[in-house]
């Protein structure tokens, strides 16, 4: 392990992404997915010693920057403190700028176009590029299609629910507020984030019951989502793998929201959403693109756009005779 890793930290709508910029050892691997399984494997340390407390936190996003494929111009790897991300919008639109800004592709104006290689696939980044600086990003989604709906589920208070579970680069089950009986709003943060981290777990047993192991999919967490669909704009709770509350809008459940709608009959190809997180009230507006293909499946491919800003940079240090040198998670 090295003694000293750097970063360059920023957040996109309120959700802390934490940017690798030196310190890693050599990942190695011929292919993009080769080189993530080295690192999920054999560097999981990095994992803890970035999104753990003293350094971190639960709530922190780690992106490590490694060789995409031919196909792609760059290539990222979401860390998180219990998982490691298929996809990430918010991880993108700040990276996207830094790529930028610091030359990891040559600026074009108005807009240079980025192909970043996810584990979820190659996702298009278009970056404003105005007097030589980065600025807002909009991404276009991986293929999103609706995987399942009118899914049962009877939660651990009795309660008997309703969800939908969707793939926006990342599979997440949706589920109306008015379903878990709770108000969608902070002053039910802790009900919800209990409420919507036991749907994950009965949808991720459910699953495994109903589908073979090379066909299940990966439930990454659960949105809760407002009741109402018919307006312009919809608030939600993000709960991400073990509890990770999302503080911002988090662009794979923003994606996974508008396949819903589109498929539910409340968005048309070209229209358009804003979709808000009742944590810090920041929103991204989503649009569905054009329609595509996820293997026999109908899909969409969805837009959305927002911003990184920089809050700092880090050189953080790594002592061997400190007990808590790998960190510690709070649950």
């Amino acid at each position: 392990m090295c003694d000293v890793i750097t970063t360059v930290d920023m957040h996109s709508g309120g959700s802390p992404m934490r940017i690798i910029t030196s310190g890693i050892p050599e990942i190695v691997g011929k292919t993009y997915k080769e080189r993530f399984e080295y690192v999920t494997t054999k560097l999981d340390y990095v994992r803890e010693f970035l999104c753990y407390e003293p350094r971190g936190y639960r709530y922190m996003t780690c992106i490590l920057p490694v060789l995409p494929d031919d196909e792609a111009d760059l290539g990222v790897i979401f860390i998180a403190a219990t998982l490691y991300l298929p996809m990430c919008g918010e991880a993108l639109t700040c990276f996207a700028r830094y790529a930028v800004d610091k030359n990891l592709v040559n600026m074009t104006t108005p807009e240079t176009k980025i192909d970043i290689q996810c584990p979820c696939g190659i996702v298009t980044c278009h970056v404003d590029c105005t007097n030589g600086k980065a600025g807002k990003v909009r991404l276009e989604s991986v293929p999103c299609y609706l995987h399942s709906s009118d899914i049962q589920l009877v939660l651990d208070n009795d309660v008997n629910v309703t969800v939908d579970l969707l793939y926006g680069g990342a599979y997440y089950v949706i589920v109306s507020c008015y379903e878990l009986q709770k108000k969608l709003s902070m002053e039910n943060f802790r009900v919800l984030e209990a409420l919507s981290y036991d749907v994950t777990v009965k949808m991720r047993k459910y699953v495994k019951e109903k589908y073979q192991e090379d066909n299940r999919p990966f439930i990454c967490g659960t949105i809760v989502r407002s009741h109402v669909r018919n307006s312009n704009s919809s608030e939600h709770f993000v709960n991400v793998g073990e509890m990770l509350i999302n503080r911002g809008y988090c662009g794979s459940a923003t994606m996974s929201r508008a396949t819903l709608d589109y498929f539910q009959g409340h968005l048309n190809i070209g229209e358009s959403r804003v979709y808000n997180s009742i944590v810090t009230n920041e929103g991204t507006t989503a649009t569905v693109l054009r329609t595509a293909n996820y293997g026999n499946k109908k899909a969409v491919i969805i837009g959305i756009q927002g911003i990184g800003f920089y809050t700092g940079k880090h050189e953080f240090t790594f002592e061997h005779s400190d007990n808590l040198k790998n960190g510690f998670l709070v649950k």
